[in-house]
């Protein structure tokens, strides 16, 4: 069995698309239960889901980022901020993840703390072009 620590780049992007044995998504019963219960019961729902049907469900970074960007959209910052910050925990790698947590601080008005998760997307992937403006604006407008 191949572990995520074991997976990245190319291999984590085909598995994700073109696994032989497609699983269920996380991003809906995580979202389900954030809805019924607050962004805890999102967080503890993912925890279950990963201790106890781990070969039932896709595990990846996107997907919570993806929960993530949609919470964002629909103006629900600070679930979407615990929720960023649940896959920054299980996913320290993931670019994208601080890049979200960057944009949703920004939105729910925590201009340091979205200056701090840009910097920490540029840390990860210094190719991050819209980071770098979105940083650049802030840091000037300080």
């Amino acid at each position: 069995m191949i572990t995520s620590g074991q997976i990245t780049g190319f291999q984590t992007w085909y598995l994700m698309f073109f696994d032989p044995a497609p699983k269920k998504s996380i991003i809906e019963p995580v979202l389900l239960a954030l809805n019924n219960g607050g962004p805890a019961a999102g967080v503890r729902k993912f925890y279950q889901l990963k201790n106890d049907h781990q070969t039932e469900y896709h595990f990846h970074a996107y997907r919570l980022y993806q929960l993530g960007r949609y919470l964002i959209e629909k103006e629900r910052f600070e679930d979407a901020i615990k929720i960023l910050n649940l896959n920054a925990i299980e996913y320290p790698e993931f670019w994208m993840t601080f890049d979200g947590l960057g944009d949703a601080h920004f939105k729910a008005g925590n201009k340091e703390k979205a200056i701090k998760n840009y910097r920490k997307s540029l840390e990860l992937n210094p190719n991050n072009n819209i980071a770098k403006e979105v940083l650049k604006k802030l840091e000037e407008n300080k």
